[in-house]
């Protein structure tokens, strides 16, 4: 025959009351701060859990400093002054370099580009050509002189015509000798050493393999 409920009266536990209640038995017999120390810190940032768990021991982070200026303090209006006036004349001596720079950039175009305006006016130049007819004006005579070559030639045309010469004698084509004469301009001659003009003699040179 059992014991009526009524008649059970349980007791709490001696460890089981309530630390700020000793009166009132803790609900279910578990106390809902165990485990925790008295002197715990509820401040962490880490959601309830040590955010340095092995106890590393970490190196403190030095606040950084703010880095300081260049720039004198201005003490006076005086310094105030002195550093405009600096700055002002600094400015004005650059200005004065890029005005004069400038100029002489101008000078320059003026005299260049209506030459190079009256050179686009003129034939194009073909280098061949040129050494061809050299070539061919010494029917007469194998030594002449530069200014027989080119006689009553445009400025223009006499510096195309000497362009042509010196590629001629690199070609081993013609000699270019000094006058004799005692000139000291206009003393150049040329001394005709083959006719045919190089780039003649390669485009009709065959290999001794292809024509055997």
């Amino acid at each position: 025959m059992g014991i009526p409920e009524d008649q059970i009266k349980l007791e709490p536990l001696g460890d089981d009351v309530d630390e700020n209640n000793n009166d009132e038995p803790l609900e279910n017999g578990f106390d809902d701060n165990a485990g925790m120390d008295d002197d715990y810190d509820n401040d962490d940032d880490g959601g309830g859990f040590h955010d340095n768990l092995n106890d590393i021991p970490t190196e403190r982070v030095e606040p950084m400093a703010l880095e300081q200026s260049d720039e004198l303090v201005v003490s006076s209006y005086e310094e105030l002054v002195r550093k405009y006036v600096q700055g002002f004349l600094v400015q004005a001596q650059t200005y004065v370099q890029e005005t004069d720079l400038s100029k002489r950039v101008q000078d320059w175009e003026r005299k260049v580009v209506p030459k190079l305006e009256n050179e686009d006016t003129h034939r194009p130049y073909d280098i061949h050509k040129y050494g061809e007819k050299l070539l061919a004006r010494f029917e007469d005579a194998p030594e002449k002189s530069f200014e027989e070559v080119v006689p009553s030639q445009e400025p223009w045309e006499v510096c195309r015509y000497f362009l042509a010469s010196l590629q001629l004698a690199n070609n081993n084509n013609v000699e270019i000798v000094k006058d004799d004469g005692g000139k000291k301009m206009d003393c150049m001659k040329l001394k005709l050493l083959h006719r045919t003009p190089a780039h003649q003699a390669i485009s009709h040179y065959r290999a001794p393999s292809v024509l055997t």
